[in-house]
């Protein structure tokens, strides 16, 4: 069997956005477990619960920039903040329709916001970017 992330956390308000992405990587077969939240407080929330004294510490994040209450910049800035044992090196990436000029510059202050693609999410992006953050696991060979 292929080498697998534990898990994956979406952030993005949107219900079809995250069905469409959970989807692609449930195909690629790369992930045993995808959390969906529809907001930056919601995943914080979710990132600041521990069960039996263990976060959840997601492999990797998706988060999208556009949404109502906290935005992806808003959850930026909340994130950095958590301990470290809370973020314990998850990769983060934005999930986004159009990364303007200005979001561009933007992410470069976020020193925890490790690359951005843009949506929708293909397999193909998804097993590259898998294959980047991720290549002491999968040696470049995901599937």
């Amino acid at each position: 069997m292929s080498p697998q992330l534990n898990s994956i956390l979406l952030i993005d308000d949107s219900a079809s956005d995250n069905f469409l992405t959970t989807r692609t990587i449930n195909k690629t077969g790369l992930c045993k477990n995808v959390v969906s939240t529809t907001g930056g407080r919601e995943a914080l929330d979710y990132l600041s619960c521990a069960k039996e004294g263990k976060y959840p510490n997601p492999e990797l994040i998706f988060l999208d920039i556009n949404m109502p209450g906290m935005n992806g910049w808003e959850f930026l800035e909340a994130y950095n903040e958590l301990p470290e044992e809370m973020r314990n090196s998850i990769v983060v990436c934005m999930l986004t329709t159009n990364m303007s000029e200005s979001d561009q510059r933007n992410s470069t202050r976020f020193n925890v916001l490790d690359s951005y693609t843009e949506k929708p999410l293909t397999e193909a992006k998804f097993i590259q970017l898998v294959e980047h953050h991720f290549q002491e696991r999968f040696n470049g060979s995901p599937s």
